[in-house]
């Protein structure tokens, strides 16, 4: 059983701020009611969706919570994975050209672009990172280059490696600062500047340049802290603790050898 409140919570604030879009959003929380079917505990499906593909998705599910539990030490979070098979089925959900949608710690909502294990591992990780810190109070104090970067370490997705960071190097990429990543609004305003859909010939690779800088933050930082730095710097924060502070501080107290 869901905290209800949270989801009215979660849904008023949605609906205020994005309106009609939001309203759809709604759906997740009550997934069969509207035509999805379950095919595992807290996993949904399109009824279109083939034998195939759902034994496909249960089999990044479990991919994913192992992800989750590599980087968190265990899984606290149990979120409604709603995947669509069909645009027509994610537009029904209040999804338009991303690949993923994320509904705090309640569910996240897949594409037919975003049914792979990274991809599930990532949003779950944002789930993951918000049930535990337990409150909105103390999850507004995390900035969102650090929520994502986490993901990505936790996600290990192809797409925004280390790799892909030394190419915007070589290349020489315009790349946003992390104090312009620290608020969604931020957030989103350095993906309009600088991620695919915006490239305008400064991003030859089409590279997902704001994820790839906050991944290779986090990754450097989560090296050296490894799972015991995240939980710590999780009941720090539920402490009262200002972030930059407790970020800092862990990574020094590391004894990392490695120049970060």
């Amino acid at each position: 059983m869901r905290n209800l409140f949270s989801m009215l919570l979660i849904t008023a604030t949605l609906v205020l701020v994005s309106g009609c879009s939001y309203m759809k959003a709604m759906k997740t929380f009550s997934p069969e009611t509207f035509g999805m079917e379950k095919i595992s505990d807290y996993v949904y499906v399109n009824p279109e969706m083939s034998k195939n593909s759902r034994e496909k998705i249960l089999e990044y599910v479990k991919e994913s919570r192992k992800n989750i539990v590599a980087i968190y030490g265990g899984v606290k979070s149990t979120p409604d994975v709603i995947a669509c098979s069909t645009e027509e089925c994610y537009r029904k959900f209040g999804g338009v050209t991303s690949k993923a949608k994320n509904y705090g710690g309640v569910s996240f909502l897949l594409s037919p672009r975003g049914m792979t294990a990274p991809l599930i591992t990532h949003e779950w990780s944002h789930n993951e990172l918000y049930t535990r810190l337990d409150s909105f109070w103390y999850y507004r104090n995390i900035p969102q280059w650090f929520d994502e970067g986490l993901a990505v370490v936790a996600s290990k997705e192809p797409t925004h490696s280390d790799e892909v960071w030394r190419y915007i190097l070589k290349h020489n990429i315009p790349k946003p600062s992390l104090d312009n990543l620290v608020s969604l609004n931020e957030w989103h305003k350095a993906i309009s500047k600088y991620g695919v859909l915006a490239n305008k010939g400064n991003n030859p690779g089409k590279i997902s340049v704001v994820y790839a800088t906050a991944g290779h933050e986090v990754r450097k930082w989560y090296k050296c802290v490894e799972k015991s730095g995240v939980l710590e710097i999780i009941n720090l924060i539920q402490s009262g603790h200002e972030f930059s502070y407790v970020y800092e501080s862990i990574k020094r107290n590391s004894k990392c050898k490695e120049s970060i």
